[in-house]
């Protein structure tokens, strides 16, 4: 009886021990927004914490830490400005935030759900130390820091991110220094009035006039090396075979700023006229044409109810500096799946060829869905992964009965629920077909 006991304690320690260990967690997606960053404006730095393996337990006796180091940006209000859905599991103090090192640690304080549960953490902050592009000196890293119960047994590989990006000025900056006319191109500022003459930097700058009188000529010579695109695009999620509803906007869910890397700022308030046809944000880049893994630029655009791509102003086609030549074009929506031209298309400021989604020649094979002779992009990508499978499945299903502007909300009416489960159901097993 006493040698039962025993094994059996031996046993069950062993398995518990071995179970408590077991943990994978990992940091992914770190990100900073907007990039670059605008003088005088601060931002916010997020990422996804994700436990791969079993439940992450609280142990009280053995600290989990999260350590997150800034670079030329501070806490907007210290500790406190920790936020997201996984903040409350760490203890955040204002103790654990040191000015000389610019770090904030944050201590496990409960158990976190495994089997790829995710959760986000994000920090709102300022920046004092301006560091002008295009240096790459504003930014963080994030590091775990596992228990010493944990060796062996962590992936140490991905437990670390990093994200960083740089100042541009703004527009008092602007009128004295003749680069930004340039490099605004792709900014939050590009979308400003300066010189409030009714017409955009970007608008002004691909004309070549000047950003502090629009009358005269440009201060540099001649003008950026840009390129305009007009280009045509359908989503599945929401296409009814006439257009596509704008709920996001009816509701008043669409965000005045760009979710994507460059955090376009609208000009105009976003329930104005002009956005009233507006979809949601979408993403267009340029690919090399010898080699389209190669990302030469990108930009964000509004995609209108008819499948049209416009810049911020609501009108015009998208301005993304680049120089003039050939290039794989591909497009990009924040739950679907990304598709790109099959051939390179010539693009300049002056030519402007339409770029049809719906109808050109695709790279890949069955990139996309075809509905009455047209493309659409394929849904159901919630996570942005470029593929659509369980994870997606499972993000829609802990995001159900929610409002407001959400990835899982995959027809894009403004909750998440069954309907956006179906779709992701229905595509599961689809992964995106370009490099």
């Amino acid at each position: 009886m006493r040698r039962s006991i025993l094994l059996c304690f031996i046993f069950c320690w062993s398995l518990v021990t071995a179970q408590g260990v077991m943990n994978d967690p990992e940091i992914m997606n770190a990100m900073m927004t907007p990039k670059p960053l605008v003088n005088g404006e601060g931002g916010v730095i997020y990422f996804d914490f994700k436990e791969n393996l079993n439940d992450l337990v609280y142990d009280p006796s053995s600290k989990f830490t999260i350590t997150i180091c800034l670079l030329n940006i501070t806490p907007s209000n210290g500790a406190s400005s920790v936020g997201g859905t996984y903040a409350s599991k760490f203890n955040w103090t204002n103790q654990t935030y040191s000015s000389v090192s610019s770090c904030l640690i944050g201590t496990l304080n409960q158990t976190i759900p495994g089997f790829s549960a995710v959760g986000e953490l994000n920090i709102e902050f300022t920046s004092p130390n301006d560091v002008s592009c295009p240096n790459n000196q504003m930014g963080f890293t994030v590091n775990i820091q596992p228990t010493p119960a944990m060796a062996g047994h962590n992936d140490v590989t991905n437990d670390h991110a990093f994200d960083y990006t740089c100042m541009e000025w703004d527009c008092a900056a602007a009128l004295q220094d003749n680069l930004d006319i340039c490099t605004m191109l792709n900014t939050p500022l590009g979308t400003f009035d300066c010189d409030a003459g009714g017409a955009s930097n970007q608008q002004e700058c691909l004309a070549g006039t000047s950003l502090s009188d629009p009358a005269d000529d440009c201060f540099v010579l001649g003008t950026c090396p840009s390129v305009l695109v007009t280009a045509i695009g359908l989503l599945e999620s929401n296409y009814s075979g006439f257009g596509m509803s704008t709920d996001l906007q009816q509701n008043g869910l669409l965000p005045n700023r760009s979710p994507y890397a460059d955090a376009k700022l609208l000009p105009l308030p976003i329930n104005s006229p002009v956005y009233q046809d507006i979809v949601d944000w979408v993403w267009i880049e340029l690919r090399d044409d010898q080699n389209p893994s190669i990302v030469v630029a990108g930009a964000s655009g509004l995609l209108r109810s008819n499948g049209e791509i416009v810049d911020g102003d609501g009108l015009s086609s998208l301005a993304i500096y680049a120089p003039p030549a050939f290039y794989h074009v591909s497009l990009h929506h924040r739950n679907h799946l990304p598709i790109m031209s099959e051939d390179s298309i010539a693009l300049s400021a002056s030519s402007l060829p339409t770029v049809d989604f719906s109808s050109i020649a695709l790279y890949g094979t069955n990139p996309a869905k075809i509905l009455n002779f047209s493309n659409l992009l394929y849904g159901g990508d919630a996570n942005g992964d470029r593929a659509v499978n369980a994870a997606d499945r499972s993000m829609t299903w802990n995001d159900r009965n929610q409002l407001g502007y959400l990835d899982t909300d995959l027809n894009l009416d403004g909750q998440c629920n069954a309907a956006d489960r179906s779709a992701a159901w229905n595509n599961r097993n689809l992964v995106a077909q370009i490099p």
